[in-house]
């Protein structure tokens, strides 16, 4: 049973600093910090030129989230009232439940949740969880863009969810839901606008606004400005304000333009009233494929004074995909994919296999993406992969052990596929220990020694290589 909070748990109400004054109207701009979300997620390397591929055991590890750093950054968001910071998702695997809990407890504790949003499909089961968890801010996404493919749900679908998860949101006290569709610069604008009336017929329904921002991202880095200005039509746009909607600036920047899309969103968005959140990233490490932007550094240039605290800059360790291997920035444009919000990697590597990154264990979202690397990394035969229940089992296992250890290099990802087609009963018996969300943060952290073990054997024995399992959370 999910366990909800009453409406007295609600938080302050936002304090908003940024601001500008329009038509007699407050325009309110706020940054959202999101990389102990990406950072978490992201794959750490791009091969290059296929001289690293998805067999090779050395393909360099994903960044890790360091938390305590992402509790200094908390202790900052005290006195900057402009700013947010986004989590991930805590139905990853259990540790991950664990941790975000941690880091919204002490974010309850210097009076700042409400600016500390947890990441979230459009589900009422991960958004349950985050509330257990302790979120009283929760972002949303789902998708039925064009290029969703197997992941995609007709607005209908979307907006049915959604509908429920504003009534449980009502109920628990959360105060903060923004409702995003993923690669809404590919989905038909018809669509967009029957999104956006519904959340304005859903908030109807209480006596306080329950959704209060949309996010209208480019998730797949290939919007252009002139896409955008025929998105943000005066009908959206006054949906929007009339709607007392926040609208966030989510950007990836395969095609060299989110910086110019975001300065027309903002530039849109100050004619027309509405409220923005611009999403950002630090230049030294962006995210999946070539990246997110704005940078912090951007921040100026659209408008945003002062620096951000210096604890933002230290959430993460890693390198740029952008700064490492330029040269892939053309090949990234092909693959029209939002990179961590798919479960097939072959949709993620566009059928390239010796050039697009192989994930990180943590990135490694759905099962198909193991039986992906079993495919294509192990001497079996074409298609012939382990079932289903079996992959599921691998890809609980791989993002508790990456969060449980950091996440692992491809080394650990490709042997992990292996363990599971070799002893897929082993397999499944370790991951049935810890499958049930519902009791993660009353049950112990899963061992997964017995599987460590496995694993480094299995290193050792084809690469000759030591990993060395040292416990990071």
């Amino acid at each position: 049973m999910v366990r909800l909070r009453s409406p007295r748990a609600v938080n302050r109400p936002y304090i908003w600093t940024v601001f500008l004054w329009r038509k007699n109207m407050l325009v309110e701009r706020r940054i959202l910090i999101t990389t102990p979300r990406e950072g978490l997620q992201q794959a750490g390397a791009f091969p290059k030129d296929g001289r690293l591929g998805i067999n090779d055991p050395n393909l360099l590890p994903p960044a890790q989230i360091i938390e305590a750093g992402a509790i200094n950054l908390l202790k900052d968001l005290i006195t900057r009232r402009d700013l947010m910071v986004e989590l991930p998702n805590p139905i990853s695997c259990p540790s991950a439940a664990k941790m975000v809990n941690r880091i919204l407890t002490t974010a309850q504790t210097f009076g700042v949740s409400d600016r500390v949003p947890v990441h979230t499909r459009m589900t009422k089961k991960d958004f349950n969880l985050a509330v257990v968890c302790g979120a009283t801010a929760v972002h949303l996404y789902g998708n039925s863009s064009d290029l969703a493919g197997r992941k995609g749900q007709s607005i209908e679908k979307l907006t049915d969810s959604l509908e429920e998860i504003a009534d449980d949101a009502y109920k628990s006290g959360v105060n903060h839901l923004r409702a995003s569709l993923e690669q809404a610069t590919a989905t038909p604008i018809d669509k967009i606008v029957q999104f956006v009336t519904k959340i304005k017929e859903i908030n109807g329904k209480y006596p306080r606004k329950v959704i209060t921002a949309i996010g209208l991202p480019d998730t797949n880095g290939l919007a252009t400005p002139d896409q955008y200005q025929k998105i943000l039509t005066k009908e959206v746009t006054q949906l929007i304000r009339d709607s007392g909607l926040t609208l966030f600036i989510h950007l990836h920047d395969d095609g060299n333009n989110a910086l110019d899309n975001a300065k027309t969103i903002m530039e849109i968005a100050k004619a027309e009233n509405i409220s923005v959140v611009v999403e950002t990233v630090p230049k030294e490490y962006p995210g999946e494929r070539v990246g997110i932007r704005p940078w912090y550094s951007d921040l100026a240039e659209l408008g945003f004074p002062g620096e951000l605290p210096k604890s933002a800059t230290e959430i993460l360790e890693g390198s740029s995909w952008v700064l490492k291997y330029p040269e892939l920035r053309d090949i990234a444009k092909l693959t029209n994919t939002a990179g961590v919000h798919t479960d097939d990697m072959e949709r993620y590597a566009n059928g390239n296999h010796g050039i697009f990154p192989s994930p990180g264990l943590y990135s490694i979202m759905g099962a198909k993406n193991f039986g992906f690397l079993q495919e294509h990394t192990l001497p079996i035969d074409i298609g012939k992969v382990s079932t289903i229940e079996v992959l599921r089992s691998a890809a609980l296992i791989g993002r508790e052990l990456a969060v449980q250890y950091g996440n692992q290099s491809q080394a650990v990802a490709i042997a992990l596929a292996e363990l599971a087609f070799n002893k897929p009963d082993l397999v499944q018996s370790v991951s049935s220990r810890f499958n049930n969300h519902n009791i993660w943060l009353e049950d112990d952290v899963p061992d997964l020694r017995v599987i460590c073990d496995l694993l480094h054997k299995i290193i050792y024995d084809k690469w000759k290589m030591n990993i060395n399992f040292q416990k990071r959370v």
